[in-house]
């Protein structure tokens, strides 16, 4: 949980940084974390964070649905 925050916070920062705007959606079980708009671009991003020297997630059933069907996922 603890990798999950600070990478959910790299994440916003990295992308504020370079003028987006970052939408919080991770309370509304959309299948993404973070909706990220920059003039008529928009990404959903899903933010994996890990411990360690190996980078493994799991992606949940709602978030891999949402990476079939919706073309603005990224991880």
């Amino acid at each position: 949980a603890a990798a999950e925050k600070a990478a959910i916070l790299a994440v916003k920062r990295h992308y504020e940084a370079s003028e987006h705007t970052v939408i919080d959606r991770q309370t509304e079980n959309v299948g993404y974390d973070l909706e990220v708009i920059k003039g008529k671009h928009v990404k959903h991003v899903e933010v994996k964070g890990s411990i360690g020297d190996c980078a493994r997630f799991i992606l949940t059933a709602n978030e891999h649905r949402c990476s079939l069907r919706d073309k603005l996922f990224l991880v």
